[in-house]
């Protein structure tokens, strides 16, 4: 038969291991939204677009035109002029904090976080 002592170490154990998941659920939840503007970084240039709003845009780069891909809230890399075509593969890209980069044509997509987000990190 277990010792008293072990039944209430149990507890503790169960009431730490539920109340972290509660904070690490909470904060997944928080900075998973969705947001609806996509960033695309080429150079010194900056790129804005909303996720709401289909298209396709070729942006120039070190070693050609990106061409990149907006559609049902998610932005991706639909053809760039590597070699090795990892940017295409990388996949879509919706949430807050997602990014997809080609290194060589030296562009990058990213969300960042909402508008009400960044006006509270850059006081």
């Amino acid at each position: 038969m277990k010792n008293k002592r072990f039944y209430i170490m149990d507890f503790v154990v169960v009431a730490v291991f539920l109340a972290l998941f509660a904070v690490v659920f909470v904060n997944a939840r928080r900075n998973s939204g969705s947001n609806d503007t996509v960033y695309i970084q080429a150079g010194k240039n900056t790129y804005a677009y909303s996720l709401k709003k289909d298209g396709i845009y070729s942006i120039p780069g070190k070693i050609g035109e990106s061409v990149i891909k907006i559609s049902g809230g998610t932005a991706r890399f639909a053809d760039s002029p590597c070699e090795n075509k990892s940017c295409v593969l990388s996949g879509k890209i919706s949430h807050a904090g997602e990014w997809a980069a080609c290194l060589p044509n030296g562009i990058s997509i990213r969300i960042d976080g909402s508008q009400k987000d960044l006006d509270a990190t850059a006081k």
